[in-house]
């Protein structure tokens, strides 16, 4: 999501004339803040987590899945609901806009802490944030739902794969892909998409990795993909050497102060006109602007590939490569040495119990004896009667697959091979 500032975004041309005075003051508020902190102690351990949904449109009698350009209408009605509800509650949630129109983004209403109590309210607080956007989703119309499965899988394949249609524009960078109807019409993400192009020169070009089968086309034509990139490294990070010895000087240690210069090799990625000038004592804005993993891209990485990982702690074990089944099962394993820690509540034995349950399944996706989400929509669709082995997924099979999604989703549908009989 990204620092959600109000204001009045710089074009490109403008913002880059800025980008000195952000670094500099980002360290300094960066700085501040580590001298402010840095000796407290035995603070309570917080942590978040957010949902990304995408709204999909139905159409039973055509059989067709589109993408809902929603979130103009839907998000203010959350929104509303929040203002209504919220108040000092930690248990209503908070709604933000996403890169698209078809997305929107939910976090908790508050932290959650370290208890057994709170980790296992996760569950159940996705839930009520889905159940919420479906509300307000289906108010506007009957036959459009969120779902959060990770990618459209039609997504640019014609003009005609979003409700309302959008057809390309001159303000696109494709001919097939109407990119500015389904851009945000927040002020941080029109800003995005039209810095990318214009740092570039040019539309980017993004080069998606196709399923290869049997009777796939060579060259596979794939329309333009949707424009948010990202790049996964695990060679040496980069960072800026000038901010690390900085931090350094101020007393940060060697390994947090080239996690944040790292942050420094990258421009900003909006500016806005009246957010400039900040109190550095008091703010942290401009450090928030400046804000790794090839092999989890890879098919099939939880069987296949290995990762770098800590055997231990501080100076008690090094880092070495092993599978994921080694990570969560084997001689890595510290999930429960880390529960075990936990301070005990009126109610831990029933909360450790559903933490178990959690626990066993990723157990068993590590090991391989539950199915991954990317292996059940890749069996899903190459086991679908209409599917040609051609890497094509037609309309119905897009169909087909998100309702199976949402039904699953909404307990009505079973997939042991996804979930498991827990």
């Amino acid at each position: 999501m990204g620092l959600q500032a109000k204001g009045r975004p710089l074009p490109w041309p403008e913002a880059k004339n800025y980008f000195g005075h952000i670094r500099e003051h980002g360290l300094i508020q960066l700085v501040n803040i580590w001298n402010k902190y840095k000796s407290r102690r035995d603070d309570i351990f917080l942590w978040g987590e957010e949902i990304e949904c995408m709204l999909i449109a139905f159409d039973d009698n055509d059989r067709n899945a589109k993408l809902a350009l929603d979130q103009d209408e839907v998000l203010p009605q959350l929104e509303s609901y929040v203002d209504v509800h919220g108040g000092e509650s930690r248990t209503v949630p908070s709604f933000q806009p996403e890169y698209g129109r078809h997305q929107i983004e939910s976090t908790p209403g508050s932290p959650y802490n370290g208890s057994l109590s709170d980790l296992a309210k996760v569950e159940e607080n996705m839930r009520t944030r889905r159940d919420l956007i479906r509300q307000h989703t289906v108010t506007k119309n009957i036959h459009h739902i969120p779902s959060t499965v990770a990618t459209y899988p039609r997504i640019g394949v014609s003009s005609d794969f979003t409700d309302p249609v959008q057809e390309p524009t001159a303000r696109d960078g494709s001919i097939l892909f109407p990119e500015a109807g389904l851009a945000s019409m927040h002020p941080r993400y029109l800003a995005v998409a039209d810095g990318i192009k214009s740092r570039r020169g040019g539309p980017p070009c993004v080069n998606i990795p196709i399923f290869r089968d049997f009777n796939t086309m060579h060259p596979f034509e794939d329309p333009m993909a949707y424009p948010k990139y990202r790049e996964f490294n695990d060679e040496a990070l980069p960072y800026d050497e000038q901010v690390h010895n900085r931090l350094v000087g101020a007393g940060m240690d060697e390994i947090l102060a080239k996690h944040f210069a790292s942050l420094y090799v990258h421009d900003p990625v909006v500016v806005f006109e009246d957010r400039l000038h900040q109190d550095d004592e008091t703010s942290n804005e401009h450090f928030e602007n400046t804000e790794n993993m090839s092999r989890a891209q890879k098919r099939d990485a939880v069987r296949e590939q290995k990762f770098w990982f800590s055997c231990g702690v501080h100076k008690e074990g090094g880092i070495e490569e092993m599978t994921l089944d080694e990570i969560v099962n084997g001689k890595a394993s510290f999930i429960h040495k880390y529960l075990d820690s936990l301070p005990g509540e009126d109610d831990s034995a029933l909360e450790r119990q559903t933490i178990e349950k959690y626990l066993e399944l990723i157990k068993r996706k590590a090991n391989g004896s539950v199915k991954t989400t990317a292996t059940w929509i890749r069996d899903f669709v190459r086991s679908h009667p209409e599917y040609k082995q051609d890497s094509v997924v037609t309309q119905t099979i897009n169909y087909d697959l998100l309702k199976a999604v949402d039904e699953i989703e909404r307990g009505v549908r079973k997939a042991d091979d996804l979930l498991a009989k827990l």
